[in-house]
């Protein structure tokens, strides 16, 4: 029971499908939502982790170039977090 859903073997397979349904633009179907979300959603995940980075690098007066790796750790983990708050409801929207 595939409960209406057609299954394909490979991602070719699925990808000549939509081309026969739809032809070239089906392929990218739903791209404009997923990018709604990546580009707001990049910009505020790289915006975070540089002030973070940097803002934990001049506490702890980190002059290297590579911070010791929990401030790395630190910034990226506030960096996921913010970029999830902002952009979640855009996803579940996306999604739908």
């Amino acid at each position: 029971n595939n409960s209406g859903k057609e299954k394909f073997g490979t991602a070719i397979g699925c990808a000549k499908h939509l081309y026969r349904q739809g032809g070239f633009p089906s392929l990218f179907k739903g791209s404009e939502a997923t990018l709604m979300r990546d580009i707001p959603g990049n910009a505020i995940f790289f915006t975070t982790y540089t002030v973070v980075k940097r803002g934990l690098m001049a506490e702890f007066e980190e002059k290297d170039a590579h911070p010791a790796i929990w401030i790395s750790l630190l910034a990226g983990g506030c960096a996921g977090a913010a970029n999830w708050i902002a952009v979640f409801p855009i996803d579940v929207i996306k999604s739908r």
